[in-house]
This record gives structure tokens, C-alpha cells and sequence, in this order.
């Protein structure tokens, strides 16, 4: 026989069930799994952040140093290029200045310099033939005129001759001295003139045109 004793004012808490207790505890389980999976997800995002800042971080600095490699290329080639015409502008022993090297352009046009030019100069009665192109064929055309200018210099030097033609009009043809299209240039007479430029002739007809032939 068991006595069963209860004292006043106490009240008897019953036991829990254990399957209660069983599902208290896959519960807690439960959410602790949940709170790892989330942790771990944080992690991860984290942890891909970083990586994105630190690529940002990397591709900054490669930037950067791209930046100061092109202007310490820049200051090195500026600092180069004073020396090289600090250079171009020193000066000989004797005090003479050097002679600058001919560079690829002025070689090439020094080429095309024709040496078979006769001397002439304003005032001279020229005998330009020129070669004239009709469709397949070709042909000689002589000019002969008064040189009334000479412009420009080198492979650029042209020449201006005037004649008058068969209907009393005056007509002018500017002419590049070492062109390939001239055939030759033959001097017919030299004149007397006190200019570079005569092109007052324009205004003067008849005997008035005329220059003086110089014989010396």
C-alpha cells in the first residue's frame, strides 16, 4: 500500500509526456539547422563581396599604375626630345652651328630635281615643248613666250611665260620647272629687265612690250 502525501498550499506539477518532450526537441533542432543555413548564406555573400571589392580594388590599382607608367613615358620622351634639339642646336668646336640631317622628304624631292634646265630668269624669250596626252596618243606642244616670274624653290618652282597669240590676246601658262610633262626648255634669247616680276607687260601692246635683248 503506498501513501500518498500532499501538504496544503502546494500544487502537484504533472510530468511532461515524453513524446511532447520528443517534439520540443526536433523544434529546437529545427531551428538551430535554420539559423546555421542562414549563417552559412550570409557567409557566402559575404565572402562574394569581398572578392567583387577586391577585384574593383585590383582593377583600380592596375589602372593606376597604367596612368603613372604612360606619364612617366610621356615626361621621359618630353625630356628626350629637349635634348635631342638641345642637341640639334649646339654648336661646333669652331663655334659654327652643325648642319642639320636631311630627312626622307628632302631625299626624295632632291630625286626629282631635273639637271637639265637651262639658266634663264625674267625678261627671257623661253621655248617651252610640252607633252600633250589625246586619249592613246601622245604628242609635243612648243610654247614660246617671255618668262615673266619665277616662284617657289626646290621640286616646287614653277614659272610663268607669256605670249601673245594670233588674235592680238594675251595668253599667260604657269609651268613646274622639273615637271616630267616638259619635254625640254630652250632659251631663245635673254632680255634686259630690272625686275623679278614683269608683270607690267600686261598692260603694254605692241612695240611697247617689247624688251631689250641683252648681249653680253
Amino acid at each position: 500500500m503506498t501513501d500518498e502525501t500532499t501538504n496544503e498550499g502546494q500544487e502537484t506539477v504533472p510530468e511532461p509526456a515524453p513524446e511532447a518532450v520528443e517534439d520540443h526537441e526536433a523544434a529546437v533542432a529545427g531551428e538551430l539547422a535554420d539559423n546555421t543555413a542562414d549563417a552559412d548564406v550570409a557567409a557566402e555573400e559575404i565572402a562574394h563581396v569581398a572578392a567583387k571589392d577586391a577585384k574593383v580594388a585590383e582593377k583600380k590599382a592596375a589602372s593606376v599604375a597604367t596612368a603613372t607608367a604612360d606619364d612617366d613615358a610621356a615626361a621621359i620622351d618630353k625630356k628626350e626630345g629637349g635634348k635631342r634639339r638641345r642637341r640639334g642646336r649646339a654648336k661646333t668646336k669652331g663655334g659654327e652651328p652643325k648642319a642639320p640631317k636631311l630627312d626622307l622628304v628632302r631625299l626624295f624631292e632632291e630625286k626629282m630635281l631635273r639637271n637639265d634646265i637651262p639658266v634663264f630668269r625674267p625678261g627671257d624669250t623661253l621655248k617651252v615643248s610640252v607633252k600633250i596626252r589625246e586619249g592613246e596618243k601622245e604628242r609635243i606642244q612648243a610654247y614660246e613666250g617671255v618668262c615673266i616670274s619665277r616662284k617657289h624653290g626646290g621640286v616646287r618652282e614653277t614659272f610663268t611665260v607669256r605670249k601673245i597669240s594670233a588674235a592680238n590676246v594675251g595668253v599667260e601658262r604657269t609651268f613646274y620647272l622639273h615637271s616630267k610633262r616638259l619635254e625640254k626648255i630652250e632659251l631663245v634669247r635673254r632680255g634686259v629687265v630690272r625686275r623679278a616680276k614683269i608683270y607690267y607687260l600686261r598692260e603694254l601692246r605692241g612695240k611697247a612690250a617689247r624688251i631689250r635683248e641683252r648681249r653680253d
